[in-house]
């Protein structure tokens, strides 16, 4: 990869977390700072390789901190990903003031005899939630917009959803596959190639 593309790249990235790409306008190789880079947030703050004589930063410098904060960000997400319950029932107590008045016990009216109060029914227990199941499938067609999303967020790579549809389409001619994690929405993919050798049968 040349250095202008990892420029490029390197300057996406940091646009994707908020942050600005600084490059040194030094011509002239061995003046200054030349060939330096820095990184700032989105208010000009300083936050790597931005010193009082210029900038110090290589472009593997500004890589590596970009991919460790990217790594960072990713388990946090992970860690953080919503557990979907299934919605609760309100619970409801049953007593006698809830039954029918013809299904009633009937006062005995004999003399002597008190009334038996009817009996209260005691309320079922509501039913304890349950997580919703991480299901792992086999990737789809109709799966190429969410993969997108998840290629673009986790893999830094500007794939759309028709680029992700003619790549599936190339790994199932050379005998591959895909399959993708879904919980509530895409949440992992992965996919695989056969590739001939001749040291195997």
């Amino acid at each position: 990869m040349s250095d202008a593309t990892r420029d490029q790249t390197l300057r996406e990235m940091a646009a994707h977390r908020g942050f600005k790409l600084v490059k040194s306008r030094r011509r002239k190789v061995g003046a200054g700072d030349y060939g330096k880079y820095g990184l700032t947030d989105a208010g000009g703050k300083p936050l790597l390789g931005v010193g009082d004589d210029g900038l110090t930063a290589s472009l593997e410098d500004i890589e590596a901190f970009l991919r460790k904060g990217a790594t960072s960000s990713w388990k946090a997400s992970a860690h953080a990903m919503p557990v979907c319950a299934a919605p609760t029932r309100k619970a409801t107590t049953a007593t006698h003031e809830n039954v029918e008045p013809a299904l009633r016990p009937r006062a005995r009216r004999s003399i002597g005899q008190t009334p038996t109060p009817a009996k209260k029914i005691a309320a079922k227990p509501a039913p304890t939630p349950e997580p919703a199941p991480l299901r792992i499938r086999a990737a789809k067609r109709t799966d190429a917009a969410g993969m997108a999303v998840l290629l673009r967020q986790l893999a830094q790579t500007t794939i759309d959803e028709h680029g992700v549809a003619h790549n599936l389409e190339r790994v199932r001619k050379a005998r591959g596959g895909a399959i993708v994690a879904v919980l509530e929405g895409i949440v992992g993919c992965c996919g695989w190639t056969l590739i001939p050798t001749l040291h195997h049968a």
